[in-house]
């Protein structure tokens, strides 16, 4: 059998011919079952505000103030100031693709979210096209765009407005590694314009919606390799022959490195100049390297049981110890049967290394953000380790035609199950009160989710439950936000002792002394008379003069007038 015999000899040309396309059209009809529920979903208040909906570059549509900001973050006079989380992260491309929803869809949710969803089913498409392309498998190719398409850790990437960047990126992505992996198959191709051109071009819109994706070259290494092996070089036989083959192939990705180059400096740049300043509590080099295996372990364990997911991990969900062990095994493990079973099996090497390629941006060497771990980081590694499966699998059901049934309909089952998984976890989604709910239930003991939902039920009119989460969150761990969350709904609701909401305002600064909310707030109570034994004009105007400075400095001329605007007037 050759590795182009996909059917069995009975199997008609015209069947053969549209096999691939009914796959396809499968896979498809199963990602708009998964996901179309999301037309009907809402904004939520989770990264949203800034990155969306609250971003007056975003919510006026595309213009040319909101080109000028996505490429350098410089804010147009007369606009009102984005959030420092907008700046985070240089995606400038996401950013004007928010905007034309804007323009052309208006302020409609559930069509921002429609368009999401259409950019992950055409590249749900071409993971199909590479998958056969470097298998001749249609059912390998089916299996790994299935994975793709709705394994639940994608309902993150599909159902969140604010992770467009996932979607968008990893089209244009796929689209670069399509036409690359058209000039490895067929080399007479491959000085053609449209590969040439269309490769860097397609890489760098990839690169401008996000930046992570610039380890596409070294995935394109891996499918020269992969078409080398099957014998479309054969100069690049033996240990002189690959090691030659190798510096020659990335020699020719020069426009590639130079685009990765550029795309990282650059966003290097912005965001040291514009983007939030961490507050000193970033973990050390040391500390990232030591959460590597144990970020692989947990990426593996929610591949094969994906419960409980929600947009933040605060850490390994067990003993940091046992994560570790369990990553150094995995690695050690899966690295070594790849590597032995590369003859028999070449498609274990091949996705594992595509998968540990992906996943080198965001397993913590670079401090980005608190999450231990997040789901959206897979979108493109999953197609490395399902096509590790799934290769594997159709090639022994090619050799071992009567093991055929055997193994089919168990897979069947996994992908089936897998998208009445990724349902039920999109609808989560819906809106707000959902998310952050959710968050509290499967993270019992995170005190960031618990202040998420109860700032967001005290903020839609259900203070009292609100004001419960939010001392659930203070109990937990009283992190800054869930204190001033927790100050600022009892000041509102009048439920609360005058001398609790100071002490969690003050409570609040002590942990975040740049928390300009809570300074103006107490600076507030403390110029009150009403406040008795807490009446301290002095500290109340000397916290309401550094908040003000604050908001100054953060580009917030109207909230930092209205703050000098408490001050007392001087006396004559």
């Amino acid at each position: 059998m050759t590795e182009n015999d996909t059917l069995s000899p009975e199997a008609s040309p015209v069947a053969e011919r549209w096999l691939p396309a009914v796959l396809l059209g499968i896979v498809l009809a199963g990602g708009v079952a998964v996901f179309a529920q999301i037309g009907g979903f809402k904004f939520v208040q989770f990264d949203d505000p800034p990155l969306v909906t609250g971003n007056p570059y975003v919510a006026s549509g595309l213009t040319l103030d909101s080109a000028v900001w996505a490429f350098t973050f410089r804010e147009a006079p007369g606009r009102p100031p984005v959030e420092p989380m907008a700046r985070e992260l240089w995606a400038p491309l996401s950013f004007l693709s928010h905007a034309l929803d804007v323009s052309l869809l208006g302020g409609d949710p559930g069509r921002h979210h429609l368009m999401s969803l259409a950019l992950h089913l055409a590249a749900t498409a071409l993971v199909f096209a590479l998958i056969l392309g470097l298998s001749a498998r249609p059912f390998a190719a089916a299996l790994v765009a299935a994975v793709f398409c709705f394994h639940p850790m994608r309902v993150e990437s599909v159902a969140w407005i604010s992770e467009r960047k996932d979607v968008l990126s990893g089209l244009f992505v796929l689209g670069a590694l399509n036409l690359h992996a058209l000039g490895a198959r067929r080399p007479e191709l491959a000085g053609r314009w449209f590969v040439k051109i269309g490769t860097p071009l397609l890489f760098l819109l990839a690169c401008l919606a996000k930046p992570t994706v610039l380890v596409a070259p070294v995935l394109m290494l891996l499918i020269d390799g992969w078409f080398a092996r099957r014998g479309r070089d054969p100069g690049a036989n033996g240990t002189g022959g690959a090691i030659a083959f190798a510096a020659r192939k990335i020699r020719e990705k020069w426009p590639l490195w130079t685009i990765a180059i550029l795309v990282a400096g650059v966003t290097i740049v912005l965001n040291r100049l514009h983007g939030h300043v961490a507050d000193g509590a970033e973990p050390g080099l040391g500390d990232r390297l030591a959460r590597l295996p144990a970020a692989i372990a947990f990426y593996l364990e929610r591949t094969v049981w994906p419960a409980r997911l929600f947009p933040v991990y605060p850490g390994y969900p067990r003993s940091f110890a046992l994560g570790t062990v369990l990553g150094i095994a995995a690695l050690a493990g899966l690295t070594a049967l790849a590597w032995r079973g590369r003859a028999a099996f070449p498609e274990w090497l091949f996705g594992w290394l595509w998968f540990l390629v992906c996943l080198a941006p965001v397993l913590g060497i670079v401090h980005a953000g608190d999450s231990f771990t997040s789901d959206r980081y897979t979108y493109l590694a999953h197609i490395g380790l399902s096509y590790a499966l799934a290769g594997s699998l159709a090639r022994l059901m090619d050799e071992r035609k009567k093991l055929a049934p055997l193994l089919l309909y168990p897979v069947l089952a996994v992908v089936f199950a897998l998208g009445i998984a990724a349902h039920r976890v999109t609808r989560y989604w819906r809106d707000s009160t959902w998310l952050f709910e959710r968050g509290a239930r499967v993270q019992p003991d995170s005190a960031a989710n618990w202040s998420n939902l109860g700032a967001w039920l005290a903020m839609t009119g259900n203070p009292q439950r609100g004001i419960y989460c939010l001392r659930e969150a203070v109990r937990l761990g009283g992190e800054p936000e869930a204190l001033y969350n927790l100050a600022d709904t009892l000041r509102e609701t009048g439920d609360g002792e005058l001398a609790e909401i100071v002490a969690l305002y003050r409570d609040c600064l002590s942990q975040n002394p740049e928390h300009a909310w809570a300074m103006r707030d107490l600076g507030r109570v403390l110029l009150e008379p009403a406040a008795g034994e807490f009446h301290d004009p002095e500290e109340g105007a000397a916290l309401l003069e550094k908040a003000a400075a604050w908001f100054a400095a953060q580009g917030r001329a109207d909230e930092a007038a209205a703050v000098r605007a408490s001050l007392p007037a001087p006396r004559k």
